[in-house]
């Protein structure tokens, strides 16, 4: 049972207490109580929620709840002596307080601490935690390293804003992540090829706490050069040629880029061989054609060099014809005095050629006195050349193809059969023979 006595003065009451049982009977009075009502209370409130902690590295969160309005504290340290003290005075009945400015992977004691309004002090038993390791940054790595970009990437043991700064020697750039997470990406552009870079990375975890990496280096890549650039047509052949020379400054594959005037795109010449001496041959272009030529190479690295241009005119026909027969004979036509004497040489290109023949008499290898008119284009010529019968004749062929290559061949000697004697001759020599006299009479 009991009673609650309301709406008092701030003077001293007395009470006592007597029971009535049910047949009526009044119990003996206990003893008398006095009392001045104050309106405060004598004891602290009493923890209805247990205190829970939030452990980061460098800070930690505790939450509990009382039955009555009360101030939030925490007392913390290292020891079971505590020793420090953090909260706030306002009263409530849930309570939280913040502890920040912890060491990391640490062991901490601590006791949540409540004070009502009267001055009623409660306090919870002794617990402990450990705060977390200190943030860290590992798994750096840059990758995607080309001429003028390159492509870093690391990862936190915790959620950060991180800022990657980077130059040559010192930090003289820098790239700031908008939100934090755990893994990073950023990408560098704007670089030098063939350059040393050093970099960091500075990182702030959700407590602003500060946190940052070793510094590293990397360097980008360096870009082949065309040397020694050399193109030229190529002699003696059928169907227009170019052959090119050059170097590279260190490894790359044979790349050649080449178009006509009256072409839109470029052909491309490839050997997939790493090479610094490059040598290709270009066939079957188009005749009386200017090129343009762009001498290149992809090194092992994937980086093309830094090209070289030039032009060249094909030519349009740049081998001398070839004298496939060449054969001659004399022959003499009539007999006896009037006879006479022709020098018949057949002659087969392998290509529309105009031909002449300069010849001598004798045996001779050169500075030949006579030349026959030039004969008109053909593959197949027969020149016939008036001599004199029983005579020995050199000659050589000159053979011109349309592209004024000129063939000139090698001195032959043919000997003319001599002149062949008639009915009349005969019988006059051969009693000439026999008898001398008939010769002076025949003479006469």
């Amino acid at each position: 049972s009991a009673y609650v006595d309301t709406e008092l003065e701030s003077k001293l009451y007395y009470y006592y207490v007597r029971s009535r049982d049910k047949t009526n009977n009044l119990s003996v009075a206990t003893s008398t109580l006095s009392l001045t009502p104050t309106g405060r209370y004598s004891s602290p409130p009493v923890i209805v929620s247990q205190p829970s902690s939030t452990v980061q590295s460098f800070a930690a969160s505790f939450e509990w709840s009382t039955n009555r309005a009360a101030s939030s504290f925490v007392e913390y340290g290292t020891g079971m002596s505590l020793g420090k003290t953090n909260g706030q005075v306002d009263s409530l009945t849930a309570h939280k307080v913040d502890i920040t400015g912890l060491s990391a992977a640490t062991k901490y004691y601590y006791r949540v601490k409540f004070i009502d309004p009267d001055g009623n002090i409660g306090t919870s038993e002794i617990g402990n935690f450990t705060t977390n390791d200190p943030p860290t940054i590992s798994e750096v790595l840059v990758d995607g390293i080309g001429l003028d970009a390159a492509t870093a990437s690391w990862s936190t043991n915790m959620s950060g804003t991180c800022t990657l700064n980077y130059g040559e020697g010192s930090f003289t750039s820098s790239i700031k992540e908008s939100s934090g997470g755990t893994a990073h990406i950023q990408k560098m552009v704007g670089l030098k090829n063939a350059t040393a870079y050093v970099y960091q990375i500075d990182c702030l975890d959700a407590d602003s706490n500060s946190f940052s990496s070793d510094q590293y280096t990397f360097s980008t890549l360096e870009q082949p050069r065309v040397e020694n650039f050399t193109v030229q047509n190529k002699e003696n052949v059928d169907i227009p040629t170019i052959e090119l020379n050059y170097t590279t400054t260190h490894p790359t594959t044979t790349l050649v880029k080449f178009k006509g005037s009256n072409e839109t795109a470029y052909h491309n010449y490839l050997l997939s061989d790493l090479a610094t001496e490059h040598k290709a041959t270009i066939e079957a272009l188009d005749p009386a054609i200017e090129y343009e030529v762009i001498a290149t190479g992809i090194d092992a690295a994937g980086v093309e060099a830094a090209s070289m241009t030039a032009k060249v005119t094909t030519l349009t026909d740049s081998r001398p014809p070839s004298i496939t027969t060449n054969r001659a004979i004399g022959r003499v036509i009539g007999l006896g005095k009037d006879s006479r004497a022709n020098l018949y040489v057949k002659i087969e290109t392998d290509e529309l050629t105009k031909v002449k023949v300069l010849f001598g008499k004798g045996t001779i290898l050169g500075n030949f006195e006579q030349s026959t008119p030039e004969d008109p284009a053909n593959t197949y010529h027969l020149i016939t050349i008036p001599v004199d019968p029983g005579q020995v004749y050199s000659y050589v062929i000159e053979a011109v193809d349309m592209a004024d290559n000129k063939t000139v061949s090698n001195s032959a000697t043919v000997v003319v059969e001599g002149a062949k004697q008639n009915a009349t001759e005969i019988v006059i020599n051969t009693f000439s023979s026999k008898f001398g006299w008939i010769t002076k009479l025949w003479t006469k």
